[in-house]
């Protein structure tokens, strides 16, 4: 069974966990994932077969430092969600796995059930290997007369609209207020974040904890690096607030050849490098087309080495994709007499006619052919997502007595993901 921990177990009182945190004499730092940035929905880009973004799980199996103790926690209602989610793209599967058994005359045994009890299996397999553990939700605690009133009165987490949308989002907030409550106040021995990219829950989330100095939401994963950056390089906010204006403006500035984007050449390194990447169709479309227009983060703070200071750059390139139809013919209807292309088009052979595919022949009871001329026949191009393909620079500068930022040198770039969201 994964590793799943309750409320009862993060108490002051609960006396196994405060002794391991005074051996290994670390602070915390503790992270709960909300739905939005733990995976990306099959509908866009995304492993169905994966708990969590692959960004995320690389930011957990790296995050390990001899100076802080990060534990990651994905609450109870968010891993379900997680899982019936997986478990409905396996149930999409089933009807091409029944085809191949009709055709190989062969019982594979891939059962609904055994599907099922597989998508489990991975789930608690994630969430060992990367030592996620699973926080349950103490519903004894949870103030239910308020929760109803929020949902009546569509406060956040609840959405606004005719119909209440938000309730695993509230199960999330309470889940994360629980872990607060029964984890450690000051700052120097336990810091909590909740990440949440939707802003209602976040709102909420905010207001929830606004009397806690060591807790905090952040929006994204980029917060959470700096934030897990900061802490490890022992560097202050303050500091990180001062260099990170001249960092960007070291890295690009709109056609200023100095910077570190143009004097590199890294739109150019960029498209050899990921040629396939830019070319990647988002689920259920058949073209992409990339916008020359690319967007350039603020620089992220990664680490403090010495004088050497250590920065994350993100380019996003903006796409639109979509499908493509045969457009629908204006037609101007003439009338010729029949000629013996006609008679072959009639007999079903695949012919043309004046340039027409036959099947927008019309053989008339007179002996005559009436056809259409199309204007602008062609494919007709509809988009249904837009999105962004972001790519992630990594990067260096020096860092002088005066505190300005000299020498830049690229180390790499790397594809971070692929964003799309149906239009």
């Amino acid at each position: 069974m994964a590793d799943s921990i309750t409320p009862s177990d993060l108490r002051p009182d609960s006396q196994p966990k405060e002794t391991a945190k005074r051996r290994t004499g670390k602070p915390q730092l503790k992270v709960v994932f909300d739905t939005s940035v733990v995976y990306v929905p099959p509908a866009s880009i995304g492993s169905i077969s994966d708990l969590i973004k692959p960004e995320v799980a690389d930011l957990i199996s790296q995050s390990e430092y001899p100076d802080l103790e990060i534990l990651w926690f994905v609450p109870h209602i968010v891993r379900h969600e997680r899982q019936f989610q997986m478990q409905a793209e396996a149930q999409k599967l089933r009807p091409a796995i029944e085809k191949l058994e009709r055709l190989l005359a062969y019982n594979t045994g891939f059962t609904l059930e055994r599907l099922t009890s597989e998508v489990n299996t991975r789930i608690e397999s994630s969430q060992k290997l990367l030592h996620l553990q699973e926080l349950q939700l103490d519903s004894a605690v949870v103030d239910w007369p308020e929760l109803i009133l929020s949902a009546a009165y569509r406060r956040p987490p609840f959405k606004a609209g005719a119909h209440e949308a938000g309730f695993r989002d509230a199960l999330v907030v309470e889940s994360f207020v629980q872990l607060v409550n029964g984890s450690p106040k000051a700052a120097s021995s336990c810091r909590l974040v909740l990440v949440a990219a939707d802003g209602r829950l976040a709102e909420a989330a905010s207001a929830r904890i606004s009397d806690c100095s060591n807790a905090s939401v952040l929006r994204d994963i980029e917060e959470l690096k700096l934030l897990i950056n900061t802490i490890v390089s022992d560097v202050t906010p303050d500091f990180i607030a001062r260099i990170t204006p001249k960092a960007g403006k070291l890295f690009f500035r709109p056609k200023d050849e100095k910077t570190v984007f143009y004097k590199v050449k890294i739109r150019d390194l960029i498209s050899k490098k990921f040629a396939s990447e830019l070319d990647v169709l988002p689920t259920g479309t058949t073209f992409r087309e990339n916008n020359n227009v690319w967007r350039v983060s603020e620089p992220n703070f990664s680490r403090k080495d010495g004088q050497r200071v250590y920065w994350t750059s993100r380019i996003k390139v903006p796409f639109e994709a979509g499908v493509e139809v045969p457009s629908k013919p204006v037609p101007n209807l003439l009338t010729r007499p029949i000629t013996q292309d006609v008679l072959i088009a009639e007999s079903g052979a695949p012919v043309t006619l004046y340039g027409l595919n036959t099947d927008m022949l019309n053989i008339g009871a007179l002996g005559e052919i009436k056809y259409d001329v199309l204007s602008g026949y062609g494919n007709q191009k509809t988009i249904t997502q837009r999105g962004d393909d972001i790519f992630e620079v990594r990067w260096s500068s020096q860092l002088t007595v005066s505190k300005q930022l000299r020498k830049p040198v690229v180390d790499e770039i790397v594809h971070v993901e692929l964003k799309s969201a149906a239009v």
